[in-house]
């Protein structure tokens, strides 16, 4: 019985963590493309002198939500899942949630990173 238990126990875990991935872009074209699809402006920065931190490239969307205030999230997309995850600990704003997701590292609120993530 504890064997079954345990073994439940962990295809659980195993599909909770497999939806938190599971709707999160791929790679930054899915990205822009979601979050322009959600309603969002959407401008492209140019990470060019940081190239050398991992950045490959990055965006910051925002738009007005229906109490008028500007949600916001910025989406640096990296060359490994690594450099996202040493970023983000670093990346501390009190404004914004920081979080990170295989090669992204990303800062907004939480209307925007939820609309990022569905």
């Amino acid at each position: 019985m504890k064997k079954l238990t345990k073994i439940l126990s962990l295809i659980v875990l195993v599909v909770s963590l497999f939806s938190l991935t599971a709707c999160f872009p791929k790679d930054f074209d899915s990205a822009k493309q979601k979050m322009e699809d959600a309603g969002y402006y959407v401008n492209i920065n140019e990470y060019k002198d940081y190239k050398l931190h991992g950045i490959v490239s990055g965006f910051t969307a925002f738009k007005l939500d229906e109490n008028n205030q500007k949600q916001t999230v910025i989406v640096i997309y990296f060359e490994s899942a690594q450099k996202a995850q040493e970023y983000a600990k670093d990346w501390r704003d009190s404004i914004f949630i920081v979080e990170y997701n295989g090669k992204f590292a990303y800062a907004g609120t939480q209307s925007a990173i939820d609309d990022l993530k569905k």
